[in-house]
Formats: C-alpha cells, structure tokens, sequence
C-alpha cells in the first residue's frame, strides 16, 4: 500500500520527481496549482504514482488566437477544426468572435 501526500500550494516537477515512488498518490487542490513538465509528469506516472486534484476543472470550451505576437499566424478555420477533433467543448476563434 502506497503513501497519500496532499500538497498545500503549488506542485513543481522537481517536487513531483522526489515522491515518485510505486504506489504513491499525490493531490493537490486544482490544477493551476501544478506548474509540471509532460516529461516528468509521464516518469512519475510510470514509477507508479498517481497525480489527482480535489477540485477538477469543468471545461466548458476552448478559446484560439491565430496570430501570434511575433507576426506568426494560421488559418483560424483550419486551427479551430484541428483542435475540435482533441476536445469535446466548442472551440472559439477570439478574434472572430470579437469581430461579428
């Protein structure tokens, strides 16, 4: 039987990677309290532990900018349906929204 450690404040990587340890489960109160890399989320998650949150978020959509502040841009059509595949909630170009 493994540990339970809730952290109270935020989660880091190199936090994560001390506990990973079979068995051990860490929470943490929400997710803006983690700041961890998908790399160590993804060793930690091998070693055996488990990461959850007491207050999961509820999604309710996904909000897009295709231009980047550099000058970068993409198609926003083309940004909005690739994304749609991945997420179950609507998918909402900022900028087009602001402009209708």
């Amino acid at each position: 039987m493994g540990k339970t450690i809730y952290i109270n404040g935020s989660l880091t990587s190199s936090v994560l990677l001390r506990l990973a340890e079979p068995g051990t489960r860490v929470v943490i109160r929400d997710f803006s309290c983690i700041f961890v890399d998908e790399q160590t989320l993804v060793k930690y998650e091998r070693s055996g532990g488990r990461l959850e949150v007491v207050y999961p978020a509820n999604l309710i959509a996904v909000t897009v900018n295709p231009y980047s502040p550099t000058g970068f841009s993409v198609k926003s059509r083309e940004l909005v349906e690739a994304l749609e595949k991945f997420v179950s909630v609507p998918v909402i170009d900022v900028l087009e929204e602001t402009a209708n």
